[in-house]
């Protein structure tokens, strides 16, 4: 059974609807903003009034990210956001900030070692 938020296309995968994904984008980048602005996490009024959204369903939306643990279950999202992170830590090492140059560097020795342990991890499997 799917939800008013969810699509099932015709490889038979549930989906969010284009709508749930246009407000997910518009919330994402309201707390992008205003924790950019107020240097902590915003509360859902503010989100709303940013996105432009109504409370109710900021809130809604919030709750179903919870629920269904959106986050962990879209990957490449995250590594959308990470990469925009990781984007402004080297920008910022490369303007003179020494912290972040070396945090970028740690960063990208981490990733390293992360990958070279998934690949060897896929290798044994396959053995």
């Amino acid at each position: 059974m799917t939800t008013q938020t969810e699509e099932t296309a015709e490889n038979g995968v549930t989906e969010k609807s284009p709508i749930w994904e246009n407000n997910h984008v518009l919330i994402i980048n309201a707390i992008d903003y205003l924790i950019r602005y107020n240097e902590r996490w915003p509360n859902n009024t503010e989100i709303a009034a940013q996105s432009g959204l109504s409370r109710q369903t900021v809130s809604k939306h919030m709750a179903e990210i919870k629920k269904e643990d959106y986050f962990g279950m879209t990957a490449e999202g995250l590594e959308f956001m990470s990469s925009k992170l990781f984007a402004k830590v080297y920008e910022r090492g490369m303007d003179g900030d020494f912290k972040c140059m070396r945090l970028a560097f740690e960063i990208t020795a981490k990733l390293k070692k992360e990958k070279a342990l998934v690949e060897r991890k896929q290798d044994i499997g396959t053995k």
